[in-house]
Order: C-alpha cells, then structure tokens, then sequence
C-alpha cells in the first residue's frame, strides 16, 4: 500500500469515527431541543452508530422528506452519503444544511472534507477554514485544513494549521500522524 492510500484509508477509519461521535453529540442536544424529531430520524440515527450506513442513508432521505426545513437531519444525510463515497450527493445535502443554519457545528467540516475527496481544493479550504473561523478551538477541523493546504502544495499554511491543530489536542494520534 503506498503513502497515500495508508493516508487515505487512516483518513477514512478517523472519519468514521469523527461522524459517529458528531452524530452522538448532535442527536443528544437534538432530541432534547425538538421534540418533533421524526421517528425516521431516530431510527436512522441508531443505524449510523451501529455502522449500517445505506440503511441510515435512507433514514435521513425520509426524515428530509418529512421534515425538509430540519438542517440536522440534512447533515446527517450528508455525513452518510459522505461515507458511503457519495460526495456530490453528500455536498448537495451538506450545503442544504448550511442553508437552513449557516452555524451548524461540522457541516462546513465535512463539507470541505467532501470537496477534498473530490479534489476540489480550493472549495475544500474554503468550507473548512469556515469551519475553523466559527469553530476555532476544533482540532479536528484544522487539521484538516492542513491536510488540505497539503495538497494545496502549501506547505507553510499546512503546518501552521496542523500545529495549531496539535496544540488544541496534544494527545491526538491522528493530528500527531
């Protein structure tokens, strides 16, 4: 296996787990704020964490259609079709999302993570440096903006991201990588 398909596969394993702890706190504070969240939405969620993406995939599309005003459920269908390799699909969700709540913590994130795997640079800085300005103190967001600047050949903007990154999570081994 090269360098860059290890990257890309330990990139993978870390965002599957940055989604299933994002879903974790997100339907938390969710369920507790909305009492009108749709059954599809729960169900789907259940499904996420317990791995089975194409079945949440098709949870989150029914609770969109349900409830197509609930910027959570478009993120989360965002984050699965993300997962399942699904980007323009997951950009499309992502930025619907953005739309309806402009501040909803991580979907900048994965938007730009989305972008990434696309190997639309420019839009995938953009939308995580975004997330870094709303959400400063997020490690993850700027390590991944200094993966970004990576491939960006900015060598410079990368490590000042990726320190900034190790500085919010010392202990982190995927910003220590």
């Amino acid at each position: 296996m090269s360098g860059f398909q290890s990257q890309t596969a330990l990139h993978r394993v870390f965002t599957f787990a940055l989604v299933t702890v994002l879903l974790a706190i997100c339907s938390t504070r969710i369920v507790a704020q909305q009492p009108a969240v749709s059954p599809e939405f729960i169900l789907a969620t259940r499904a996420m964490r317990e791995g089975r993406i194409e079945e949440a995939a098709a949870g989150f599309a029914a609770a969109v259609k349900r409830q197509p005003g609930y910027a959570e459920a478009h993120l989360n269908l965002g984050l699965a079709n993300e997962e399942l390799g699904k980007y323009d699909e997951a950009i499309t969700s992502l930025r619907e999302a953005l739309r309806l709540k402009p501040h909803l913590r991580g979907a900048n994130l994965f938007l730009g993570i989305s972008e990434f795997r696309l190997n639309r640079l420019d839009e995938a800085a953009s939308a995580v440096q975004k997330e870094t300005t709303v959400y400063p103190k997020d490690a993850t967001a700027w390590m991944w903006l200094g993966v970004v600047r990576l491939a960006q050949d900015r060598a410079e903007d990368a490590a000042e991201a990726l320190d900034k990154a190790a500085k919010l999570n010392p202990s982190d081994q995927d910003i220590l990588y």
